[in-house]
């Protein structure tokens, strides 16, 4: 079974800036594609996480995608799932109701552009 036969939510491709954080560190990432309570992000410089680690990520709302009124901000809270080298995957959840309320929006959007 491979990975999106596992997936409960569909992901979608995604370029945007992130900073992926946790208590001692942050990193400055990109998001390569996202879903609802996962995303699979690259980061450049060397890092010190392993699959377990709790981590914060702050995605940068692409303007294109970003909302009337809403913050250009999207707030996720969630653990390391897997590391290839600099590709990690990540799962979380909205670290707010209005984070979850932006990532539906965020979501549809990506949807609707394919």
């Amino acid at each position: 079974m491979n990975d999106d036969d596992r997936r409960t939510y569909p992901r979608y491709p995604l370029r945007a800036f992130a900073e992926l954080g946790n208590a001692e560190k942050e990193w400055a990432a990109h998001v390569l594609d996202i879903s609802y309570h996962g995303a699979r992000i690259a980061l450049l410089d060397d890092y010190h996480l392993c699959a377990g680690d709790a981590i914060d990520l702050r995605l940068e709302i692409p303007e294109m995608q970003m909302p009337e009124g809403m913050l250009p901000y999207l707030y996720l809270r969630g653990t390391l799932v897997h590391q290839q080298e600099h590709m990690l995957g990540i799962q979380y959840e909205p670290a707010s109701a209005q984070d979850a309320e932006l990532l539906k929006t965020l979501l549809s959007n990506l949807n609707n552009s394919n």
